[in-house]
């Protein structure tokens, strides 16, 4: 029997156990083997399927090794650290969904922006930018970039501690964002933003060292990703000072001071966060994971590189104009912050045309709808905030916090909330080793349904006075239910991933259970589990007339059958068939007691 490339590398290594040294070296370590096909594998890769092939065909032939079969601990923490952050990244973002939905109900009913306190509003920035979107980009390239590079990943232990450093950093800084009113919390805001620049920095030297530590040339993502990390790290050592700055003003009830202040340093510190770290991330996987997962397209290095220059000048300018501005008092250059704003969305346009997640592709799943409507309010969002200084001069006539927070919005939820539930959605069930078990339509409609209410009826609230009470009242209704529908398709998307993920541990659980060699093969002795430890045996069963053996199907159905309902089933004589299946065993020196 030859391994093909339309073969699941789990059936591969389970049949095949001495073809794991030739995936380790193609990073596929443990005992979580991805379920997908080799064809995927290799495309998602970029390795040559035919060399792959010929490897894996020449290993199947040889006697698996005892030491390829065992994982190290370093190997097996590496496995499962996705598993943590993901689900710690939900435990933080639903809170921050719910959290963010309180709000806006309460600013629609109150008619006011400025109706809640200006702390509540960045706690739950916080909570979402940093322990929705932060934790599963952590976690995401603790488990992507070493396979990317064909590598391990550098220090596991490290990283894992980064994980238990940042959940108390956010949870700490989040609720004294909430309570900054009371002095108490301003010192123990400033401990958690320190605990979150640690966690911060361990990633960075985890992702570098990682990086730096894989064989062969440097590939273009990487550019992206490191330059990220940069901007992660030099976001969270400003945090503690930010914290400082507003809360002392907050303390002293000083408003003056305060808005000042959020207007001076809140703008350019987002701005490092969300295009900095984020969407730079974002572009970087993207041309990375797209074009070699969905196989629409080659992308091309001089775009990528073009995109990325582009990107960092014009955030780099927009930083600067705006500090130019607030501190230094060049009103006149105000024009020109369209300039960096068109230099992020013609960026934008190059990394989409460079992944081309729009054109047809060639091999379509679940999470590529999400991905497609991620890019799509991208493209909105830059629009929005293209058109924000003649919005703010022509027809607001000053600054609106209602078209920028709809900008915001169209930005964070619409193109990096689901671009995050979108990948997560492809790497969840592939490293959990289980079949995706719902087309998460229900969670889509309700996201994209509910943030196009948010986006729309928050820049429509900026006319109210001009508007009867009905249309007003229709208003209220509208941005209210937005956030509870996204609420709810969030909810639906994450109790899918959590499951699944669930789904993985017991597997591997039972697998484990099931780890130890029959001592004897017995009538109640599972099919599977003799072929799973003894895969020569195959052979004796084809041989018997239990042809149906090469079937993944009823190779599936196997795994929980006993030896006495096969001979049944092909009326096979029992007695005969244990004699010759441990004859068989024997002989070939494979039986351990």
């Amino acid at each position: 029997m030859r391994i093909t490339k339309e073969m699941l590398i789990p059936d591969i290594v389970e049949n095949f156990p001495s073809t794991r040294d030739v995936f380790a070296k193609y990073g596929i370590y443990g005992e979580t083997i991805p379920r997908e096909t080799l064809e995927f594998f290799a495309r998602a890769h970029r390795i040559n399927l035919k060399e792959l092939l010929r490897e894996l065909n020449n290993a199947s032939l040889e006697p698996p090794t005892t030491e390829t079969k065992r994982i190290t601990p370093r190997e097996s923490i590496g496995e499962i650290l996705w598993r943590r952050f993901f689900k710690s990244g939900i435990l933080f973002g639903l809170t921050g969904w719910i959290f963010g939905t309180l709000n806006l109900a309460y600013i629609s009913f109150k008619h006011s922006y400025f109706s809640l306190p200006i702390p509540l509003i960045l706690s739950h920035a916080h909570i979402q930018v940093l322990g929705w979107v932060g934790l599963f980009i952590m976690g995401f390239a603790y488990q992507a970039f070493p396979r990317f590079k064909f590598t391990s990943l550098w220090k596991p232990r490290l990283a894992a501690l980064s994980l238990w450093i940042a959940i108390p950093g956010i949870a700490i800084t989040t609720v004294s964002w909430a309570f900054l009113p009371l002095s108490g919390f301003l010192i123990p805001g400033i401990i958690g933003s320190i605990l979150e620049s640690i966690s911060a920095l361990i990633f960075a030297v985890v992702i570098t060292q990682t990086l730096r530590q894989a064989v062969g040339k440097r590939e273009l993502w990487e550019k992206y990703a490191l330059t990220s990390v940069f901007f992660f790290v030099l976001q969270s050592f400003l945090a503690p000072f930010l914290f400082y700055m507003l809360g002392e003003a907050y303390i002293k009830s000083d408003m003056s001071l305060l808005i000042n202040r959020v207007a001076g340093f809140i703008a350019p510190y987002q701005d490092i966060e969300l295009f900095g770290f984020i969407v730079m991330m974002i572009f970087g996987v993207s041309q990375r994971f797209i074009p070699f997962v969905f196989n629409t397209k080659e992308p091309s290095g001089k775009l990528g590189e073009f995109s990325f220059y582009v990107f960092l000048i014009s955030l780099l300018l927009a930083v600067s104009a705006h500090i130019a501005i607030r501190f230094y008092g060049f009103e006149s250059i105000r024009p020109l912050t369209v300039i960096p704003y068109a230099g992020l969305f013609l960026s934008s346009l190059g990394v989409i045309y460079n992944t081309g997640v729009f054109k047809k592709a060639k091999s379509h799943s679940r999470e590529f709808k999400f991905i497609r409507a991620a890019y799509m309010w991208l493209v909105f969002s830059m629009v929005l905030l293209l058109l924000l200084p003649v919005y703010s001069h022509y027809v607001f006539g000053s600054f609106s916090h209602n078209y920028f927070g709809a900008y915001r919005h169209a930005l964070t939820v619409g193109f990096i909330s689901l671009m995050i539930i979108g990948v997560s959605s492809r790497v969840t069930p592939i490293m959990s080793g289980v079949e995706p078990k719902s087309s998460l339509i229900i969670p889509f409609a309700l996201i994209n349904t509910g943030n196009t209410l948010r986006v729309v009826f928050q820049i429509l609230g900026d006319f109210e006075a001009h508007t009867t009470y009905p249309l007003t009242l229709l208003s209220q209704i509208f941005l209210t239910t937005s956030g509870f529908a996204q609420v709810i398709g969030f909810s639906f998307w994450a109790y899918d991933i959590w499951s699944t993920a669930n789904e993985g541990i017991k597997r591997q659980r039972e697998k484990e259970l099931s780890g130890k060699k029959p001592l004897g093969i017995g009538r109640w002795t599972k099919v599977g589990e003799i072929i799973e430890h003894y895969p020569e045996t195959r052979d004796l069963f084809i041989k018997l007339g239990f042809k149906e053996i090469n079937n993944p199907a009823i190779r599936e159905t196997l795994k929980t059958t006993p030896v006495e309902m096969v001979c049944k089933l092909y009326s096979l004589n029992e007695e005969e068939f244990l004699k010759e299946l441990n004859s068989y065993i024997k002989r070939r020196g494979k039986w351990h007691t």
